[in-house]
């Protein structure tokens, strides 16, 4: 059984960074299958990553949150991207979302511990 490929262009307009709705979910579509590109305005050196299957959110301070479809298949991008050069591989927004799971369970652990 082989998987059916959409080829259809998805409409995309520039994500308004500046309408400060911090709540709102952004679903960027991947150009030509390889890379997603962020506005030059969104802070992903201060985001974090986080899999959810084989998605990719992506949250940062005072922005709205980001989700990357199938950004983990097989068939998904390599890398996100800003219009202004940023650039982060698959392999390294994989590691950086297993580390952040990791951390926010410590986390999560510590602050049980410390209420008993």
């Amino acid at each position: 059984m082989t998987k059916k490929q959409n080829k259809s262009p998805v409409p995309f307009a520039p994500m308004d960074l500046s309408a400060g709705n911090v709540a709102a979910l952004t679903v960027i579509a991947p150009t030509q299958g390889t890379t997603a590109y962020l506005p030059a305005e969104y802070p992903l050196k201060r985001a974090s990553f986080i899999r959810r299957k084989a998605h990719l959110f992506i949250q940062a301070p005072e922005s709205p949150e980001i989700m990357v479809p199938r950004f983990f298949s097989d068939s998904g991008q390599a890398t996100i991207a800003t219009e202004d050069g940023t650039e982060i591989s698959r392999h390294m927004v994989l590691l950086m979302s297993n580390l952040s799971f990791r951390v926010d369970k410590v986390l999560s652990a510590m602050a049980s511990t410390s209420k008993d």
